[in-house]
């Protein structure tokens, strides 16, 4: 996949580009929906797929810290994306003055000037341009009047309820990682590079690997059972997200016990993937009952994902 970050890096245009616009946050099974149509498209006509997003999120730059907490970082959105078999992704960076350009304009920059658009393909609450006023309707106006085929894409439901980024925040963030995979179609992850720590956990018998991650949604504090990625081998792990107020933490931090690993990862990227949230986290009156928590923790993790993907 190739990636840019401006659109005057692009020259020549992409052959028959077959494209989608958005944010993206969660790529989840909504924005997977729109992705696999330009992808199916662009191989009938011997094309390129191209996904368009921004960084920042445009929300941080018009709203700053009222903006949501994101799902996915710039990174991990472009390895899903990579995954999936997009060809392009162009991820513009998102200035005040981008945010001011008149929707004739954006359309111009983004889909038309520098890409050549053939075919658009955009979520069904799309908007664009100045104070987002510019409509679907006014779009396919703009668009077709350049020669560009436009088509909406409905939304996507799942057990009854539509597939929403928001939706899926709110899951995650109230420790419903379980049901949210199901509307991300993949275990939520954060991942981050893996630090030296305070080495308690291998002090009491349960070495943990510490990642300093760069996530905004995180998931309700506690213990998870899930897994560790690490150069593409997956391995099974118990997890803890908290401020360990047995020894007084105040700090969210993440760890993950990973079983059967004793290699040395200090210094290494790895993803945590959160599969079902176990408990809470709890003040233990003694070191000796955290210890016997945790390897029930531990037990109970490795039942579960005996039984899960």
């Amino acid at each position: 996949m190739k990636l840019f970050r401006k659109l005057s890096e692009i020259s020549p245009p992409p052959p028959y580009a077959v494209a989608t616009i958005g944010n993206f946050d969660g790529v989840h099974l909504g924005h997977q929906a729109i992705i696999r149509q330009i992808l199916q498209r662009a191989k009938t006509n011997s094309g390129t797929s191209v996904v368009i997003s921004f960084d920042p999120h445009p929300l941080k730059v018009l709203r700053g810290q009222s903006c949501p907490p994101l799902l996915t970082t710039t990174e991990q959105k472009t390895a899903i994306f990579s995954r999936m078999g997009v060809d392009w992704f162009v991820c513009l960076e998102f200035t005040e003055a981008f945010s001011r350009l008149r929707p004739e304009e954006f359309i111009h920059q983004a889909i038309i000037d520098s890409l050549q658009v053939r075919e658009l393909y955009v979520g069904y609450d799309f908007h664009f341009g100045r104070d987002r006023v510019g409509t679907i309707s006014m779009l396919v106006g703009l668009a077709v009047s350049e020669g560009v085929q436009v088509t909406v894409v409905p939304p996507v439901k799942y057990e009854d309820h539509r597939v929403s980024s928001s939706l899926i925040r709110t899951l995650i963030t109230t420790g419903k990682v379980a049901e949210a995979a199901r509307f991300l179609g993949r275990h939520f992850s954060m991942d981050g590079v893996v630090v030296h720590g305070e080495h308690r956990g291998k002090s009491i018998g349960f070495p943990t690997a510490n990642v300093a991650h760069r996530q905004e949604a995180v998931p309700a504090e506690g213990v998870y059972a899930g897994y560790a990625l690490l150069e593409n081998r997956r391995h099974q792990a118990v997890i803890n997200l908290g401020r360990k107020p047995t020894f007084k933490g105040t700090a969210l931090t993440l760890e993950a016990h990973i079983f059967d690993l004793v290699d040395d990862i200090y210094g290494r990227t790895i993803e945590i993937q959160f599969v079902e949230r176990l408990r809470g986290e709890i003040t233990f009156d003694s070191v000796e009952k955290l210890v016997a928590q945790i390897a029930q923790d531990a037990q109970h993790a490795r039942e579960l994902l005996a039984h899960r993907g």
